[in-house]
């Protein structure tokens, strides 16, 4: 061995003495990387891969009050479907049951002017008479009806009631006058009823009596409140609305 060790050369016994004096820490080295290696991967976690995004609604935001807080991503809002309805048109109210106001003096429509107007003119209300006086101050007058058929289920322009309890159908002559009917069912007299204890408030029915059939038409007038217009209901059976003329009746020849 001596020889052997003698007759090599002087690098080659250095790089061998080296090896000799190192081969245990080499054997220490490799099994600490060893275990470094194998601790590590059990300790650290998996790195997550780039490609991997993890969803926003997934990310974490610190705890607030103790409580984990999610950021999640707002919903997109649908469009909604619901159709809003303008509200039904108000149907006519039986008298008696909106609040009633003393009725006011309201002037006829001038000479000249259309009477008519006034059948398209918005109510706003009613304004029914206080007192049966101030209601038969009301219904006295002369009556173009706005639409036929009439309150008496006929095709006549309008009804005339006079203050001494008659009243007449009117018609138009040759001329485009105003004439009161003489004919059997289209005259005769009017009654005015107090039914208020029946309706909760000053409430007055006008019934017209018809002589010669002995029949009586039954209604509960209703007048408007922004124009002189009133509304008569023959029990649900005609109805119609009469507006004011300042429009004379002349006598039928």
């Amino acid at each position: 061995m001596t020889k052997f060790w003698s007759q090599m050369s002087l690098p080659t016994r250095k790089i061998r003495r080296r090896m000799a004096g190192c081969a245990v820490p080499v054997a220490a080295l490799v099994a600490v990387s060893v275990l470094a290696i194998s601790g590590s991967s059990a300790i650290q976690p998996h790195a997550t891969s780039r490609s991997a995004r993890v969803p926003e609604s997934a990310v974490s935001r610190p705890a607030v009050g103790g409580r984990l807080a999610t950021i999640d991503t707002p919903p997109t809002r649908k469009a909604s479907s619901t159709v809003r309805t303008p509200p039904a048109a108000r149907r006519a109210v039986p008298a008696g049951a909106e609040q009633v106001v003393p009725a006011s003096s309201e002037p006829l429509p001038p000479p000249g002017s259309d009477p008519l107007a006034a059948c398209s003119t918005p109510a706003n209300g009613t304004a029914n008479p206080a007192t049966q006086q101030e209601f038969v101050t009301r219904i006295v007058g002369t009556w173009l009806v706005c639409s036929q058929p009439t309150f008496f289920g006929t095709a006549e322009v309008g009804v005339q009631i006079t203050s001494d309890g008659h009243w007449a159908k009117l018609l138009r002559n040759s001329a485009g006058q105003l004439v009161a009917s003489s004919g059997d069912r289209d005259e005769g007299t009017w009654k005015v009823v107090d039914v208020s204890d029946m309706n909760g408030g000053p409430t007055y029915q006008l019934n017209f009596v018809i002589p010669v059939i002995g029949g009586t038409a039954i209604s509960i007038p209703t007048f408007a409140k922004s124009v002189t217009r009133m509304y008569l209901d023959n029990e649900g059976v005609y109805t119609a609305n009469y507006v004011a003329t300042s429009e004379q009746v002349v006598p039928a020849n």
